[in-house]
């Protein structure tokens, strides 16, 4: 009987922390922009890419909030080059979705 509640006590802490741990990755973001933001921007940005699709609207809702001060830090730091993120394309995003922000770092 104790190892059965055990059992059950040790099902429950587990479930609890899968679902802490799949909240804490749902609300992570990078400069204000959250995960789903970044990856519809990423065959906008990539190095060498030849997209010529218009950018997703929800690529665009990341630009409008995003910090760019944070951008910027990124750019100089050079933390977005592992992951082969052209800044230059980077810069031409607001243009693209619209976005009268000025983005120059």
């Amino acid at each position: 009987m104790v190892k059965l509640l055990f059992q059950n006590q040790l099902v429950i802490f587990a479930l609890l922390v899968t679902i802490a741990a799949a909240t804490f990755v749902e609300s992570q973001s990078i400069c204000n922009i959250n995960m789903d933001e970044l990856v519809s921007c990423r065959p906008f940005v990539t190095k060498g890419t030849t997209v010529k699709k218009p950018v997703s609207k929800l690529c665009c809702s990341g630009m409008a909030k995003a910090d760019w001060g944070c951008l910027c830090q990124l750019k100089k730091n050079n933390m977005l080059s592992p992951y082969n993120v052209d800044f230059s394309l980077c810069e031409k995003m607001p243009s693209l979705c619209g976005l009268t922000t000025p983005f120059q770092c």
